[in-house]
């Protein structure tokens, strides 16, 4: 699954505000590159560890990094493109897996046009709020 949005802020501002973020969320301090971040979010059956690992770091070009949840991988990208005259393009892209036949197969499921737009929608979310911050409100 993968959205984009065009965001009137040169790509250095964009790619330092999406790092600086993902700095706050995983509490890490330091050169990204393999850093890793673990959490307990509560569930139904307690508590479940989180495990977040920094994969990529390309200044100014791409972040991405893995969530580990059980059997579970979810890999969330961010890249960015500088389109010229202050404008960058940021594209979020998410990708699940599991070791779980059963849950691999239902990941491939919702990955259908038809069962996607739940998930597009929240990516785009993602990116309108980041559009927001960068922009700030238009008036």
């Amino acid at each position: 699954m993968e959205q984009g949005i065009l965001i009137y802020k040169n790509i250095h501002e964009v790619y330092s505000v999406v790092e600086d973020n993902l700095r706050k969320a995983l509490k890490l301090k330091g050169p990204l590159l393999h850093q890793e971040s673990i959490y307990h979010m509560p569930s139904l059956k307690g508590e479940r560890k989180v495990r977040q690992v920094i994969t990529e770091v390309e200044e100014n070009r791409l972040l991405s990094f893995v969530s580990f949840l059980g059997q579970d991988q979810v890999k969330t990208t961010y890249s960015f493109r500088d389109e010229g005259d202050g404008f960058t393009y940021v594209r979020l892209k998410e990708e699940a897996t599991s070791d779980s036949m059963l849950r691999k197969y239902n990941y491939l499921l919702f990955s259908l046009p038809v069962l996607s737009s739940g998930a597009k929608k929240k990516l785009q979310r993602k990116l309108q709020s980041l559009k927001q911050m960068l922009e700030g409100e238009k008036k």
